[in-house]
């Protein structure tokens, strides 16, 4: 029976997956396919069908023939439902139904198990039940033949029509029902007024699952018959009134064979034959379910190309031609003359601007500035890039037709070129390159501390110096000559201390050195500062084993000044 089952299954997936099922063929059919699909494309597939189901039912109870077919285990349902397809894919189904189920057991496992562990009523008798049961749902309907999210399926075949199809449903619900227990051989009933487990189980409800699957074929385009099978498992062990404890019996125990008696959860397969209806509009035909949207979608184009034959293009052409000739006009101008049309050029205006330009000792002289004027007044092309604005590969604001120094960011005041320092900046960089500081210390010495005067006096002279240094180094560079010049400086340390230490302390010494000529007047963003620690010695090591002298250590604590 699986293997019939899988046989099966199989058989449909591959019927429903055929592109147009059994439909194609003969010009007969092929006028039927499109008669089916005649109304308007435009609108919008019939998607809420209702349905008539009836069928069999086979439960699995601990009231059983066998464990697992029985003919005696046979009951019936039927019912109706209503589905809302929302693709051609998915779909939600509201059921209702009713239907009874019944079983029998007169086995003698079975009898020797019941007089062993059932109730007093029931031990050893040859059983019965009834079961009668309404049932609501709510499934999710998945239809495999429509295997996509969108009215529009990847497959294209122009024509044709499919027939079959292959559908799975998924759901919860609850079950009302009422069972009752029989003598199998007088038909006596053992239930009374016992409580449930003795033979009657009263009015109860219980959750069930649902799953199923099913084959459909299709008779019109508003009807088509399902072939449904599933499970309905209950979430309870009192669908036929009683309640046994699971238990194996192999064949070392009392009874000959291995058999299991009693479930945690009974439940029932089904088998129903579904009667389904599509709702729609007058004339409309197209159902969601057997949506052959492509079909549709080749409707729709021919109709409008059909329409666009009887349209007067002759406006459109003339709109057209307007359009175009306009481009090419766009195409042919470029008003500044640097090879990029205006209609791409960001930069419109690009134009040889010498008129501010000035001679400059960083920049170009004035013989330089002349043949500058000279290219001006032939109107040369400026280089640009694709956009049509000016090239400035140093990205300092200068392009390079007027840049003297194109590969190096500079200063616009001097032509895009870097300030050359003078020979009074150079002494002064130089003279700072020792300015004092406390052993181990990130601020200016304190000279009161030097121990002899000697050594007091020329500690003032050299502070003093140093003091008069930075305030002319911050009025050089708030001078317009260096107003766009940056400082950069470096601090270093002696080979004593960790490297991190003597990282952080060269930092800390450089930014002391910032803040006083922030202090000053100078900008702050205008200097930046680098700690370089011991890594980068300016002489030495030259004593024993490869150590620093004193004076190495002396020369190789410094602050570096450098003008950018």
């Amino acid at each position: 029976m699986k293997r019939n089952f899988i046989f099966l299954l199989g058989f449909g997936i591959f019927l429903s997956l055929m592109p147009n099922g059994f439909s194609q063929g003969d010009e007969k059919k092929e006028k039927k396919n499109n008669k089916e699909n005649s109304d308007d494309p435009n609108a919008k597939p019939m998607s809420w069908h209702i349905g008539l189901f009836g069928g069999l039912n086979h439960s699995y109870t601990d009231i059983r023939k066998r464990e697992y077919f029985s003919i005696k285990q046979f009951g019936w349902n039927s019912g109706l439902f209503l589905t809302k397809m929302f693709n051609p894919m998915l779909g939600l189904r509201v059921q209702l139904g009713v239907g009874g189920t019944r079983g029998s057991a007169d086995s003698p496992n079975f009898l020797n198990y019941t007089q062993a562990y059932w109730h007093p009523n029931l031990k050893g008798r040859p059983l019965r039940y009834k079961n009668f049961f309404q049932e609501g749902s709510l499934q999710l309907l998945i239809n495999w033949s429509g295997i996509t999210l969108n009215d529009y399926p990847p497959r294209v075949h122009k024509s044709g029509h499919r027939k079959f199809g292959f559908f799975s449903v998924l759901g919860a619900g609850i079950n009302r029902y009422e069972a009752k227990v029989y003598d199998l051989v007088t038909g006596e009933f053992l239930g009374g007024d016992k409580p449930i487990g003795a033979g009657w189980s009263g009015t109860m409800h219980d959750f069930a699952f649902v799953a199923g699957s099913g084959f459909s074929f299709k008779i019109s385009p508003k009807f088509h018959i399902d072939l449904e099978g599933g499970v309905r498992l209950l979430g309870t062990d009192k669908f036929d009134a009683v309640l046994m404890r699971p238990r194996v019996i192999d064949s070392n125990g009392p009874f000959d064979g291995r058999y299991q008696f009693g479930r945690d959860q009974d439940f029932y397969a089904y088998a129903n034959v579904n009667l389904v209806f599509a709702l729609g509009k007058k004339g409309q035909t197209r159902s969601r379910y057997w949506n052959n949207p492509v079909l549709a979608f080749y409707q729709d184009m021919e109709k409008r190309l059909s329409e666009i034959g009887k349209v007067d293009i002759e406006p459109l052409k003339k709109q057209i031609d307007e359009k175009l000739a306009d481009f090419e006009k766009a195409l042919k101008t470029d008003t500044d003359n640097d090879g990029v049309p205006d209609l791409y050029d960001k930069e419109k205006n690009t134009r040889w601007d010498v008129s501010g330009l000035k001679p400059s000792e960083h920049g170009w002289t004035a013989e330089e500035i002349n043949m500058l004027r000279e290219k001006a007044s032939r109107n040369e092309r400026i280089i640009v890039d694709g956009s049509g604005i000016a090239m400035d590969i140093d990205r300092d604001g200068v392009p390079d037709h007027l840049d003297k120094c194109p590969f190096e960011p500079g200063s616009p005041q001097h032509h895009g070129c870097r300030v050359k320092p003078s020979a009074e900046v150079i002494k002064i960089l130089t003279d700072l390159q020792h300015v004092e500081f406390e052993f181990d210390k990130d601020y200016f010495v304190d000279c009161s501390k030097k121990k002899s005067a000697a050594l007091r006096e020329r500690c003032q002279k050299k502070q003093a110096a140093d003091q008069a240094n930075l305030k002319r180094l911050a009025e050089i560079l708030n001078s317009p000559d260096y107003k766009d010049a940056k400082l950069r400086i470096e601090g270093h340390t002696d080979d004593r201390g960790t490297d991190e230490y003597n990282l952080d302390l060269s930092i800390r010494r450089a930014n002391n050195i910032k803040n006083h000529l922030v202090k000053l007047g100078v900008d702050a963003n205008r200097i930046k500062t680098i700690g370089k620690g011991e890594r980068e010695p300016r002489v030495g090591p030259s004593g024993k084993n490869g150590t620093f002298t004193e004076f190495e250590r002396d020369r190789n604590r410094r602050t570096e000044f450098f003008i950018e």
